[in-house]
């Protein structure tokens, strides 16, 4: 309905120009400063043929879809069309003028002046066909471009749903494993652990269907994870925090830094008998967030590093949101990893 609008918009108001700028024209050259009424019916009819038969052309080129022709294809349909159109339009202005008007006798037209008349119509059409066939290919290709950014945006937020779908349940499995595990041998403790797994599933509730959350409120959660799992590995689990204070409000994909210590434990300090200690520091740099999480262990050297469905997906969900994924899962000293990624500041919104 808009595009009708500004279509008639533009189509009034544009012959509506050219009508006044013949005029003018015409005028100048006969040397007079009144109105000519045989020159003003002229140009009326002419205008109001021209109005016609180019809306009749716009049918025909949306009807017959050869706007999606290749140019060849387009220009051998357009211009034998725009001779016919500029043949019909001036044998009817022609009629016009003669049996309806009677601004001239038929012994006053001729058949060169037909043909005249003709071609100076057809490059009228023509330049007409030209402006029109440009804006509305233009138009097409931005709601093409359009079309792509809300489809490329569409399936962006399907990956990260897909994405949460994977991550969350993989973290209650092994949360409700740790309670079950304790539920006979220490009611206290297992109370405990459902306390703060109640503040884990709430955050999850609140804050997962999100693409971002502050840094601040992600390491809260981390918190809350670990003394639950400090609960089950006693001494054998140490932890320290190291974040500036402007790092706190700096926003990354929820459960980001949770995924990264979970992944410390479960491949790293449980699996130690001694236990280890994991250090998680969050620092601004150069423009960039960094966040690191280090762990006592070591991964295997003699094959590459595999860093498993979760911290593959916070790897993607850091490609989704910000174009490139930072996350890095190496061996940082002879018996230290370090899980690492970086946001851009100049990303956030």
């Amino acid at each position: 309905m808009r595009n009708t609008k500004v279509y008639w918009i533009c189509q009034l108001s544009g012959w509506g120009l050219y009508g006044l700028f013949s005029l003018t024209i015409s005028r100048i050259f006969q040397g007079t400063s009144t109105l000519n009424l045989k020159l003003l019916l002229f140009n009326m009819i002419f205008i109001g043929l021209m109005i016609l038969f180019t809306h009749l052309l716009r049918l025909q080129l949306k009807r017959r879809q050869w706007l999606s022709l290749p140019l060849s294809g387009l220009l051998l349909r357009l211009l034998p069309s725009l001779l016919l159109l500029a043949m019909a339009s001036q044998l009817v202005m022609w009629l016009a003028m003669v049996y309806v008007v009677h601004l001239y006798t038929l012994a006053q037209t001729s058949f060169v002046a037909y043909w005249g008349y003709v071609f100076y119509c057809y490059i009228i059409l023509l330049l007409w066909a030209s402006l029109y066939v440009s804006v509305t290919l233009f138009r097409q290709r931005q709601q093409q471009e359009v079309d792509r950014w809300k489809l490329e945006a569409s399936l962006k937020d399907t990956e990260l749903q897909a994405l949460r779908t994977q991550i969350n349940p993989h973290f209650m499995f092994n949360s409700l494993n740790n309670i079950r595990s304790l539920v006979c041998e220490d009611p206290e403790r297992a109370r405990q652990m459902i306390t703060n797994l109640s503040e884990l599933l709430r955050y999850g509730l609140q804050y997962t269907q999100q693409e971002r959350v502050p840094l601040e409120r992600e390491l809260e959660v981390v918190q809350s994870y670990l003394l639950l799992e400090s609960i089950q590995l006693e001494e054998r689990l140490q932890y320290t925090f190291e974040v500036d204070e402007e790092a706190l409000q700096v926003e990354i994909p929820p459960m980001s830094v949770q995924l990264l210590v979970e992944n410390a434990i479960k491949h790293g300090i449980s699996q130690l008998p001694q236990g280890g200690t994991i250090h998680i520091k969050a620092y601004v740099q150069e423009g960039q967030l960094q966040v690191e999480v280090t762990n006592t262990g070591q991964l295997a050297a003699v094959q590459k590093p595999d860093i498993g469905i979760g911290l593959r997906n916070a790897s993607e969900r850091l490609r989704l949101l910000f174009g490139r994924s930072t996350l890095q899962l190496l061996n940082k000293t002879p018996d230290t990893v370090s899980a690492s990624f970086a946001v851009p500041l100049a990303l956030q919104v």
